[in-house]
């Protein structure tokens, strides 16, 4: 590389801030739109990387580039905005969709009642004009109508009434179908499959709520990727990614309880909220979870192999714990383990 171009591709603050747009544009991205999330994310890196550090852009990604190609990631971005837009245009308008059928339904009901009711109603007015008349038969024959009328409107009634709650609970189901998928996809982090911050923070708040009715205990386990920036700077974000992955399956091996609470809390950090567990057990966990990761064997696209570390702080709940304090007091064990050599873990309360 040239010293012109070097210059061209030193970092300055509107790469910066560039850059900063495209990161706050993926992290939009995880959260509407899962099938998509990971290829976005990847070329977001790719951007960054080329606008910070001079690497070649996504469309032409072979040697270093030039230039910063500003016009090309202006374009990624706004096309990446304007997708996301449609995503959750098109999945609002689904839901008002559903919305607007259960509505017609009801209306439908009331409008076939009324059609009932003007029957039956006609037939009475009748009869009140046969009762005054010195007709007996007319007055007994029209009885007999009126009776039929009304039983046959109160049967028809039922049925109607059966079928329509029946398609009326068929919508609801199918309406709570979807939000049950949108918001189970909206809590999942899109590259790991693991719930992500948001779905946290909650669980969080739950379980420090149980805790005080209950008395249970519960630990907060704050995990670390040792040396993640240098992988990335090494190998490239695709082996990062990987890299996550891995540490992702090692998680989800350790933690198979249903009451174990696994989340990806941004970048390369975990938190596990492990409920009904003792300092020691949450301890005792960790040092599995340590143990477990040389089960993983990562790759760089090269085939160098990556080796996995990772630094582990956990925190007993405490009576006086918010959601803020806990979290401050794991990651203050997480900064000990990392202090004490990376590769450990350090344990806080209880």
């Amino acid at each position: 590389m040239t010293k012109e171009d070097s210059h061209q591709h030193e970092e300055h603050p509107a790469a910066t801030a560039f850059a900063a747009v495209l990161e706050a544009i993926a992290a939009a991205a995880e959260d509407v739109q899962d099938d998509e999330a990971e290829l976005i994310l990847r070329e977001c890196h790719q951007w960054v990387a080329h606008l910070t550090k001079g690497t070649a852009p996504p469309v032409t990604a072979n040697a270093v580039h030039p230039q910063r190609d500003w016009e090309g990631a202006k374009s990624f971005a706004v096309q990446i905005i304007r997708r996301e837009k449609d995503f959750l245009t098109t999945r609002i308008d689904d839901f008002r969709q559903m919305i607007w059928v259960v509505i017609q339904g009801l209306r439908e009901a009331f409008r076939d009642e009324q059609t009932v009711d003007d029957e039956v109603e006609a037939h009475l007015d009748h009869l009140r004009t046969v009762a005054v008349s010195d007709s007996v038969d007319e007055l007994r024959r029209e009885i007999v109508d009126t009776v039929a009328v009304i039983g046959r409107a109160l049967e028809e009634r039922k049925k109607r009434q059966r079928l329509q709650l029946e398609d009326l609970g068929a919508q609801l189901s199918r309406m709570r179908g979807e939000l049950l998928r949108a918001q189970r996809e909206l809590a999942l982090d899109p590259m790991t499959r693991l719930y992500n911050r948001r779905s946290l923070e909650e669980l969080v708040e739950k379980t420090i709520e149980l805790s005080v009715m209950s008395g249970q205990p519960a630990c907060l386990m704050l995990i670390d990727v040792d040396h993640f920036k240098s992988v990335n700077d090494t190998f490239g974000h695709a082996t990062g990614d990987r890299v996550i992955q891995a540490v992702a399956g090692c998680l989800q091996k350790t933690f198979p309880r249903k009451r174990d609470f696994v989340a990806r809390y941004g970048g390369d950090e975990f938190v596990v909220v492990l409920q009904d567990t003792e300092l020691r057990d949450g301890d005792m966990l960790a040092q599995r979870l340590l143990a477990s990761k040389g089960e993983s064997c990562v790759k760089a696209d090269d085939g160098t192999p990556i080796a996995l570390s990772l630094s582990i702080g956990v925190a007993a709940l405490q009576a006086q714990d918010e959601r803020g304090s806990w979290f401050s007091r794991a990651d203050a064990a997480l900064y000990e383990a990392k202090k004490a050599g990376r590769g450990c873990v350090r344990t806080t309360g209880g």
